[in-house]
């Protein structure tokens, strides 16, 4: 009893994840259903909320993104004026500061 690989997979195209669903739901018991319902939910839920932060941070971060610059030759990624108190203007960054300082700017940085 199970699923195999095979009964998952249709012979002209993969599966959807909603079919994968359907068909996983159908060999559970009622109590592991149940367990299998709640973690789809906080998964729904949890990546729901992680996507509106991002959304909600792009208008804020768009501008430190674009207003800074890279340079290919040395590596690193500067401002060539100041965008915001506390980012360093004319000063080579690494890219994961560059990076870290553009999130932090959206409120998505320890997401």
């Amino acid at each position: 009893m199970g699923i195999t690989p095979a009964d998952l997979v249709a012979e002209s195209s993969a599966p959807t994840f909603g079919e994968v669903v359907a068909k996983v739901r159908t060999t559970l018991t009622p109590g592991t259903l149940r367990i299998y319902d709640t973690h789809l939910s906080w998964i729904a839920s949890h990546r729901t909320r992680r996507n509106s932060r991002i959304a909600k941070g792009i208008s804020v971060s768009k501008p430190a993104w674009s207003a800074g610059h890279y340079c290919h030759r040395c590596g690193y990624g500067f401002w060539p004026y100041p965008i915001a108190p506390g980012v360093p203007a004319r000063q080579a960054i690494t890219p994961e500061n560059f990076r870290r300082i553009v999130w932090s700017s959206g409120g998505y940085a320890n997401l």
